[in-house]
């Protein structure tokens, strides 16, 4: 998934990747595209951020299924 977010948003999605430390704990997510909820975890142990404008943060996220 790839997100550009403004700087308040982009720290609540920093925020909750710290606390599952990072693809340490999974955690429940909804797909927007079949409504249905998922067990994942992040696929990697850093998230890159990149920041435009000072304004505008733009980072991917990758998601691993956890059966």
């Amino acid at each position: 998934m790839q997100f550009r977010k403004d700087q308040d948003v982009a720290n609540e999605i920093w925020d909750f990747y710290l606390a599952r430390k990072g693809s340490y704990e999974a955690f429940e997510w909804k797909n927007p595209l079949d409504n249905q909820t998922y067990t994942v975890r992040f696929a990697q142990d850093n998230l890159d951020r990149t920041v435009m404008w000072k304004m505008v943060y733009q980072f991917g996220i990758e998601l691993v299924e956890v059966i």
